[in-house]
């Protein structure tokens, strides 16, 4: 072999070592009446994602469909059928990204289904109005498929961008995420279940049973039964996180009647009014169903219109603090209905002329239902 032979087989080896890869492996066949996107312009959107990368050797199958149901006859155009597997896509409104240069038949529902060799399955998706875009998006499917596309799982081909819009991509400073980061991502936001919404409001009827008052109106302090008084009530709550809410729970009882053991009275058909705080937790049961314990304190008014040396006593005053335990039902994914059983005690005192105590205690039943947002 003479030198110049040898030169020029060395010139040949390193040309094409160095050669920049090709996807000449790569076979993309397009199918369909309508030739966007071309094959040439799928290869060069592979090309771009994975520009050093090995394709597997495998065919790239793009039926196009231009408004057709893909896989029906459309005059002689020799489309393949598209596997039946294949979910069909709702049609687009006229004048939609799917219409192009405004054609209402054009585009209209269109659509394109890619096969990559004889792997199961058809992945369908809706053909934007743009060639370049329509290659593009096909490649992302390619590459998500095969399993080259670092940053989406294999089988989770990506949503199809908007007509004009950039395709994203990775900054060449930026590292690929890690699985977890990817497996992250990709985690839905969870939505409400029934019964889970932020802000609640209800209103109550309140039976007010075994009531008693404590008076030391004719004396040391002495405790009377008093007659079934009953109640309305209102109640705004906020969730701050799972289980535990905090709100206001404002009241007011009627029909506080009571006498003593001679017949004589002692309140007569007066009332009560309680702005108490809510804390409550609530546990789910079932999907529907919670039961809550709840703190009631607050501040209390209780009416009263007896004569304390030969005036007039001023209404009594003083704290409340009440607790309970109940269940709370779903009736749908915003109203629910609720029964509850507990008990409150207050420590009202009338300060006029003489203070006199005028401390109230129910067993509080609580029926009622309200509405989440």
């Amino acid at each position: 072999m003479t030198r110049r032979h040898a030169l020029s087989l060395s010139a040949l080896v390193a040309a094409v070592l160095l050669a920049p890869p090709v996807l000449a492996q790569l076979s993309v066949i397009v199918r369909g009446s309508d030739t966007c996107p071309s094959g040439d312009a799928v290869r060069a959107a592979l090309q771009a994602i994975r520009p050093r990368g090995d394709w597997p050797a495998q065919t790239i199958m793009v039926d196009v469909d231009d408004g057709n149901e893909v896989g029906a006859p459309s005059g002689g155009s020799g489309r393949a059928a598209v596997p039946s597997s294949a979910a069909p896509l709702p049609a687009q409104p006229a004048g939609s990204p799917g219409d192009r240069d405004g054609d209402p038949t054009h585009g209209h529902r269109a659509r394109l289904a890619v096969t990559l060799g004889e792997a199961p399955g058809v992945r369908e998706l809706p053909a934007d109005p743009d060639c370049s875009v329509r290659a593009e998006t096909v490649a992302l499917v390619v590459a998500a498929w095969a399993g080259s596309l670092p940053a989406l799982p294999a089988a989770s081909p990506p949503t199809t961008p908007a007509a004009g819009s950039p395709l994203p991509g990775p900054s060449p400073t930026d590292s690929p995420p890690s699985d977890g980061e990817v497996l992250a991502a990709e985690q839905p936001r969870p939505t409400p279940g029934p019964g889970e919404g932020r802000v609640e409001i209800a209103v109550s009827f309140l039976p007010m049973l075994l009531g008693r008052v404590v008076t030391n109106l004719n004396g040391p302090d002495t405790s009377f039964d008093m007659d079934a008084g009953y109640g309305l009530g209102l109640a705004l709550a906020v969730r701050i996180f799972a289980g535990l809410s905090l709100g206001l729970a404002p009241q007011v009882v009627f029909h506080l009647s009571a006498k003593d053991s001679a017949g004589y009275t002692v309140i007569d058909s007066e009332r009560e009014y309680d702005l108490m705080a809510r804390i409550a937790y609530a546990y789910g049961v079932i999907p529907r169903l919670k039961v809550y314990a709840e703190l009631l304190p607050g501040y209390s008014l209780v009416t009263y219109h007896m004569i304390v040396l030969g005036a007039q006593a001023p209404n009594a005053r003083g704290t409340v603090f009440g607790g309970g335990l109940g269940a709370a039902y779903a009736i749908d994914d915003r109203f629910f209905a609720k029964v509850g059983i507990g008990y409150q005690v207050g420590s009202q005192i009338s300060h006029g002329i003489r203070d006199v105590d005028l401390e109230t205690r129910f067993l509080r039943i609580d029926l009622g239902g309200g509405v989440r947002f």
